[in-house]
């Protein structure tokens, strides 16, 4: 979904420092982070890959907490900047490495390019236009895309793993008591948002 929607700002012009297209780079994108570091010259479509090298997940919760789980847009252009501190766990576009880190920083594209949140962008230029939005049987429109608690017709988290078990689904409106976990969420965090919060039942 991210990479569809960073697709459509490409096709119509509105990525910040837009160059040529997939290959415009993160340097040009984000001068004031990426610049001298090793992922300045590593380009949408290398991030978009996985073949970035960016390590696979920081502590998104971390990120959070620190915001009081505010101003999420921050919290991402933190995580973007971090991003592009850590040290490359492959030489960029060299291997596939499955990365939320990066997917993170790809919608953090989006947030810097039009000037509002992922969830925002994504809403606008892919779910509304394509119509997928589910209605309850009275015909009204219930939506929310990201887990979110007490929508009736919110979309169930990921699945969970307790005791080396997969648990699943996850009801954000019921989420189960997991021992020493007493702020156990049934989903991800909501900054992991272009990586992993966008779900379809």
């Amino acid at each position: 979904m991210s990479s569809a929607l960073i697709a459509i700002l490409l096709e119509n012009n509105l990525v910040r420092g837009q160059t040529n297209g997939w290959e415009t780079t993160m340097g040009n994108i984000f001068p004031d982070l990426a610049t001298g570091t090793p992922y300045e010259t590593v380009t949408l479509r290398t991030l978009a890959a996985m073949y970035a090298g960016i390590p696979d997940n920081a502590d998104f919760w971390a990120y959070y907490y620190a915001a009081n789980g505010e101003n999420i847009t921050l919290q991402r252009e933190n995580i973007t900047r971090h991003g592009f501190q850590a040290t490359p766990m492959s030489t960029p576009g060299t291997e596939f490495l499955y990365s939320n880190w990066g997917y993170v920083i790809l919608g953090h594209v989006a947030e810097v390019s039009l000037d509002m949140t992922w969830e925002d962008a994504i809403l606008k230029y892919l779910i509304l236009p394509l119509e997928m939005v589910p209605t309850a049987a009275d015909g009204t429109v219930s939506y929310y895309p990201f887990g979110a608690p007490l929508e009736p017709l919110a979309n169930w988290g990921h699945v969970y793993m307790w005791e080396d078990q997969v648990h699943y689904p996850c009801d954000p409106n019921n989420p189960p008591e997991v021992p020493d976990m007493p702020d156990f969420q049934c989903d991800n965090c909501p900054n992991m948002g272009p990586a992993g919060k966008m779900q379809r039942n």
